[in-house]
């Protein structure tokens, strides 16, 4: 006995029923939110229905999204609100069509009572799929994929099976296939997975491979004609076509390829997204009994293959294609730093892989011998998936962690801003992103951004300052705002308790935190002035935070303004280095001082105890220009400068040797308590008067004797190299403690008339000798006649190098001038060669600061005597100009003396525009 044809409808409407429950059920106030990605989809849907937009194939913005959704959601802005519920509600009725298109699926896949019962069963899996619910009650693009394939696939089964007019429907199957690649990133597995299955049917079709063929060229030719443009798009655009794959698969935190495969193979039924905001975290995608029931339509998928009739190419080929969906979650699995597994990023398995479980399903349930049974265990599945489904999305979405991981607080606070706060009075916004979403899809009063790493004291008036749960102020500011600024009571609560966010009223007079002390000399560029600097203290292995005040003179002229800071050693070595993302700085006001913090310095371990200068700079990130610094007699300064110091103090207890960063492992005793771990790479190469860094890193291995000075050398080939050896003079090894780490940084300079060839290294004391490495020097074809110039000069400074010739040529583009330089001894700093090409009034038009020979040559390496050829190209003006030269050191910014007091030479030609 079967089900009757009206009882398998009413089954169906049912079905679908209890799938709008699950996803219409208090809609416009779950899931919390807009999270970031929800309301970048609003706002590219409002440039849409509001705008002029018209995105094809791609919205470029947020690293490239496929634009089919925002199409579909711009009249539901338009007609039914505009804001993040009418997106919501694109998601539900997608997610709705596919619930019934899986329905239509599964019968049209296997005929008679076998593809009813598995056309049911999957529909049940997907109505109560709680991946799915959390989708299509969340604003997100990817919902419109697995609506589409399945659509496509309906339509493609009935073309496959029709007996009259079965090209419409590959065609229509063909463009909904094709149409699929505009919807969301895991769609472009989607045309090979149909190619695949293509093939599959083709060999399964002995007898009738013409007619196949001819059905494939109906149903592709669709495919190929609506991709080919985002196929055009992704070939000449292959930075935003792959962008997203890009910065998720790869990265500090990445798991292997292997490791995110177990990860999704675990995600079916064992242990599933581990993200809180896409799925109550670990949380596999299917039940455990859903699970069996995918199982064992795997089982029966294969077994399918040598059971069916051979004349059933179509059922066959089903089940090919059934079989290749779980690896539909390939995308996933190649976002190996995306906090794999990810169930939206294997999206593309859906439909088919519900199709999967209720073959399964229909398998294990095929021997009843009465169809009342059959119906009575979907029911009974039905009403247990939607209790199971129910009682787990509403622990899910009240849960108080989810509404700070959705941004609700955020949401919150814009809410609050725009209906609190005048129009003019400007707000300082905390975010873990500038320019969140989440807060300008609101009408908030004038945003001003300062991530979680800068705080501004306004010039004149009043400013208040918000700082959502998720992006809180660091104790230490929080302690200074509730001192002295006036904290906002008052604000909306989170279900926690809590606010969902801080605020405090900033004024123009607030003192600055105590942590900072006011500045003493002089650090200023043309946009800040240092007016205070932070001095604090570090543990080898740990992590240090520099903050610094900043005066704002002006505005600076990029939005992308960044700050670098070092931790050095007194000769200049490199200890640690830190900055942070900045945008938005052209927005900074005149006046206001500026709060930066720099985490994310971490001593290495082994770092000798001492007080350690901290040097910043500020960099235009996007052109790579650094701000010089100017002194107080508004020279320039150099483009790095002290802005305090970090002691780094010894701790009570050391690491492991293991622990100590060494490239090179050498595990050899120098002396009586003293053991070299290791040191750095040493160059394969070097050239004569270059300075090679070594850092050896040291071990005070336990002794009962007093430890003694060791005196120790470096001696390369048969010469005795300089080093610097102040690391034992400024802790002397009887201070040492057992067990201590310490890393001594310094360079060996190689003699400028160093044969070339290939030398060891050793590192030697009285008793003890050790091989580092070898260093090949190479020789450097330096030349000492005078080469042709086609204008030649006479040098009155005294400096050491001087410019012995020129030429300038111009063509209709650019204009290429040819330096050569002459060293009348041997210079002791590495200068920075600068062109500028200036106008009547001596205004830069044209400039290029580079080291000589494209930073190829230092002039730290130049030897007496020798001459230089240094060929520097610049885009022609459209103005008269004349080009000025010299030379000055990075270090300082001072000029060498070439000629005059003027530290350039000024190239007047007669062939000069």
């Amino acid at each position: 006995m079967t089900l009757t044809r009206q009882a398998r409808l009413w089954f169906a409407i049912t079905i679908l029923l209890c799938a709008a429950a699950l996803r219409i059920v208090g809609l416009a106030q779950y899931p919390p939110g807009p999270h970031f990605d929800e309301a970048a989809n609003l706002i590219i849907t409002r440039t849409v229905a509001f705008g002029d937009a018209r995105y094809f194939p791609m919205v470029e913005n947020y690293q490239g999204r496929e634009v089919l959704y925002y199409y579909l959601s711009a009249p539901f802005l338009m007609l039914v609100q505009d804001s993040r519920f009418a997106l919501q509600l694109v998601g539900v009725y997608c997610n709705m069509l596919l619930v019934a298109a899986t329905m239509t699926l599964g019968r049209m896949m296997f005929t008679g009572r076998r593809g009813m019962v598995i056309g049911l069963a999957a529909g049940i899996v997907a109505s109560v799929s709680l991946p799915q619910i959390l989708l299509a009650r969340q604003a997100f693009r990817a919902i419109t994929l697995p609506t589409m394939q399945a659509l496509s696939l309906i339509l493609l089964w009935r073309g496959l099976r029709a007996q009259q007019r079965g090209w419409i429907w590959l065609v229509a199957g063909g463009i909904f296939a094709g149409a699929s690649v505009y919807t969301y990133n895991s769609s472009r597995l989607f045309p090979f997975w149909l190619a695949i299955g293509g093939v599959a049917l083709l060999l399964f079709s002995a007898g009738e491979r013409v007619r196949r063929l001819r059905h494939g060229a109906l149903f592709f030719a669709p495919v190929i004609a609506i991709a080919l443009p985002f196929a055009v798009y992704a070939f000449h655009e292959p930075d935003v076509f792959f962008g997203r794959l890009y910065e998720v698969s790869g990265g500090e935190d990445a798991v292997t390829l292997w490791e995110s495969t177990v990860l999704h193979a675990r995600m079916f039924f064992i242990q599933g997204e581990t993200l809180l905001r896409y799925n109550p975290r670990g949380r596999p995608y299917f039940t455990l009994l859903e699970g069996v029931l995918l199982l064992a339509g795997v089982v029966s998928a294969v077994m399918a293959q040598f059971q069916w009739r051979r004349d059933d190419a179509v059922a066959r080929a089903a089940c090919v294609m059934l079989l290749l969906s779980p690896l539909m979650v390939l995308p996933g699995v190649l976002a190996t730093s995306g906090l794999p597994p990810n169930h939206m990023r294997s999206i593309a398995m859906v439909p088919l892989v519900f199709v999967m479980v209720g073959l399964g399903f229909e398998r294990l349930t095929g021997w009843l011998p009465d169809a009342r049974w059959t119906g009575g265990l979907l029911a009974v599945a039905l009403v247990a998936g939607v209790a199971n489904t129910g009682r787990d999305y509403a622990a899910w979405v009240t849960r108080a962690d989810l509404y700070y991981d959705s941004d609700a607080d955020l949401a919150a606070a814009a809410q609050w801003a725009a209906a609190v706060l005048p129009d003019d009075v400007p707000v300082y916004v905390s975010a873990a992103h500038r320019f969140h979403p989440t807060v300008t899809v609101f009408d908030t009063p004038s945003v001003r951004w300062t991530g979680v790493d800068t705080l501004f004291v306004p010039p004149e008036g009043e400013r208040v300052v918000i700082f959502p749960r998720s992006a809180p102020p660091p104790d230490d500011w929080r302690v200074w705002l509730d001192t002295e600024a006036l904290p906002i009571a008052d604000l909306p609560t989170a279900p926690d308790g809590r606010t969902a966010f801080e605020a405090w009223r900033l004024a123009s007079e607030i003192a600055l935190p105590d942590t900072l002390t006011a500045a003493v000399d002089t650090v200023a560029n043309e946009t800040l002035s240092l007016a205070a600097t932070y001095s604090g203290q570090a543990l080898p292995a740990g992590r240090v935070t520099v903050v610094t005040g900043w005066q704002v003179n002006t505005p600076p002229a990029a939005d992308d303004l960044t700050p670098i800071v070092h931790i050095e050693d007194a000769n200049g070595n490199l200890i640690a280095r830190a900055d942070v993302y900045s945008v938005g700085s052209q927005s900074w006001e005149a006046g206001e001082t500026m709060l930066q913090r720099v985490g994310g310095l971490r001593v290495p371990v082994g770092t000798p105890p001492g007080t350690y200068p901290l040097k910043m700079t500020w960099v235009e990130r996007e052109t790579e220009r650094y701000l010089p610094y100017r002194s107080a007699d508004n020279d320039f300064a150099g483009v790095w400068a002290d802005v305090g110091t970090v002691e780094v103090i010894r701790p009570n207890t050391f690491p492991a040797p293991d622990e100590l960063p060494v490239d090179v492992r050498i595990n050899e005793p120098m002396a009586d308590g003293l053991q070299l771990i290791g040191h750095n790479t040493l160059p394969q190469t070097a050239r004569p008067g270059e300075q090679i860094p070594l850092t050896l890193h040291w071990y005070a291995a336990p002794t009962d004797e007093p430890r003694e000075p060791v005196n120790m050398s470096l001696v390369m080939g048969d010469v005795t190299v300089g080093a610097d050896w102040s690391l034992f003079e400024e802790h002397p090894m009887e201070t040492w403690l057992d067990g201590q780490l310490m890393t001594q940084r310094t360079q060996i300079e190689l003699l400028l008339d160093a044969e070339s060839g290939i030398y060891p290294l050793r590192l030697a004391n009285e008793n003890t000798e050790i091989t580092l490495g070898e260093v090949e020097i190479a020789g450097v074809a330096r030349v000492y006649d005078p080469p042709a110039v086609a204008f030649q000069r006479t040098n009155t400074g005294s400096s050491p190098i001087g410019l012995y010739g020129y030429s300038v040529v111009e063509d209709d583009e650019q204009v290429s001038i040819r330096l050569v330089w002459q060293a009348f001894e041997r210079p002791q700093d590495d200068y920075t060669v600068f062109v500028h090409l200036v106008d009547a009034a001596g205004n830069i038009i044209g400039q290029r600061d580079v080291m000589p020979v494209d930073g190829t040559y230092p002039t730290s390496l130049w030897a007496a005597g020798e001459f230089v050829m240094d060929l520097h190209t610049l885009p022609l003006p459209q103005t008269p100009y004349i080009v000025r030269t010299g030379l000055y050191s990075q270090s300082n910014g001072q000029r060498l003396q070439i000629d005059d007091a003027t530290g350039h030479v000024e190239l007047s030609l007669r062939e000069q525009r």
